[in-house]
C-alpha cells in the first residue's frame, strides 16, 4: 500500500500519536488497531511492524484516502463529510512489506458531528 503525507500528527503521551487527516469537516473517523487484543507497543516490535496502513473508501468503492500511521500509535483519525464509509487496515514492516492480512470493517455510516471510533483487531493468525 501506498505513502500518503501526513498533515498533522500531535503526540498525545510518549507511547501514542493520533495521525490527522482532513477530507470535511462534517464528522470525525477514528480507526483503533490491537494486536491480539492489546495496543502494546511491544508488540509492534515482535511482529516487525512499523505502520499501520489505512485505507478509507466510499460505499460505490471511491477511494478517499490511505494513509500510514505509526503502528505504535494505535489510533488514527480522520475529518469526513457525511456518508458511508468502509475501513481497510493492514500492518506493515520498515520495508513496506504487508506483515498482517487485512481487516475490514463493516460500513462506518457518519452524520454531521458524529466523532466514530472503528476498532480493528489483529489477532497473532493475521500474520504472516
Amino acid at each position: 500500500m501506498k505513502k500518503l503525507g501526513l498533515l498533522v500528527c500531535s503526540c498525545v503521551a510518549l507511547s501514542s500519536c493520533v495521525v490527522v487527516h482532513d477530507h470535511g469537516d462534517d464528522a470525525t473517523l477514528t480507526v483503533a488497531w490491537t494486536i491480539d487484543g492489546r495496543a502494546d507497543r511491544a508488540r509492534c516490535r515482535q511482529g516487525d511492524v512499523d505502520t499501520a496502513d489505512i485505507l478509507i473508501e466510499t460505499a460505490s468503492g471511491r477511494r478517499v484516502d490511505e494513509f500510514q500511521a505509526p503502528c505504535n500509535a494505535f489510533e488514527a483519525s480522520i475529518g469526513l463529510e457525511v456518508g458511508t464509509y468502509f475501513v481497510s487496515v493492514v500492518l506493515v514492516d520498515p520495508d513496506g512489506n504487508d506483515r498482517t492480512t487485512a481487516v475490514d470493517s463493516d460500513p462506518v455510516v457518519l452524520h454531521y458531528g458524529d466523532d466514530v471510533v472503528v476498532d480493528v483487531d489483529f489477532p497473532a493468525d493475521s500474520f504472516f
